[in-house]
């Protein structure tokens, strides 16, 4: 018979150290399966819903409350009619707070999958995509979308005054030495 050489448990290990050196090279030639855990639009998103939320649990426990005040006012009474505009408003407020919840949840659902999108197409084709721009305007329509939306005449009015005051004022003053 011939030689047999004797296997060790060195052996052994160095084999093993290979195939976990193996599979972490594999393993990290892998598209990320959460693009979204750092991005700064998500997060935003994400916090606002869960803003409407707490919301809509508000103007919840408020309609209970109005629709107990409604129960306890006699039927015959100017309170009765108070309290059922009210509810009415309260009602017409949680309805458009579940909408911007759904909206939110879309809104969420879309950017997650424009992420996975976008981490493939760096993945296979290796570019960085540029996402400043899209953050500049994305805080440029969020602004837009948190400002007023009701356009104060009396406040535009009190501004225009403002302004013109320095004018009126110093168009006085001329006209007083010359005096006619």
């Amino acid at each position: 018979m011939g030689f047999i050489p004797m296997f060790h448990v060195e052996h052994m290990a160095k084999l093993a150290q290979i195939l976990i050196l193996i599979q972490l090279l594999i393993a990290c030639n892998k598209p990320p399966t959460d693009p979204q855990i750092g991005d700064f639009i998500y997060t935003d998103l994400n916090s606002q819903q869960q803003l409407t939320a707490g919301k809509i649990a508000a103007q919840e426990k408020a309609i209970v409350s109005i629709q107990k005040s409604l129960s306890e006012s006699r039927p015959q009474t100017g309170q009765f009619l108070i309290w059922k505009n009210k509810l009415a408003a309260a009602e017409d407020v949680l309805y458009k707070l579940k909408q911007q919840d759904r909206y939110w949840t879309i809104r969420i659902a879309e950017r997650v999958r424009v992420l996975k999108v976008r981490e493939l197409k760096k993945f296979y084709a290796k570019v960085e995509p540029i996402t400043e721009q899209e953050e500049k305007s994305y805080r440029i329509e969020k602004t837009l979308r948190l400002a007023k939306l009701k356009w104060d005449a009396k406040e535009r009015i009190e501004q225009n005054e403002l302004s013109r005051k320095p004018a009126a004022a110093s168009a006085e003053t001329a006209a007083a030495p010359g005096g006619h």
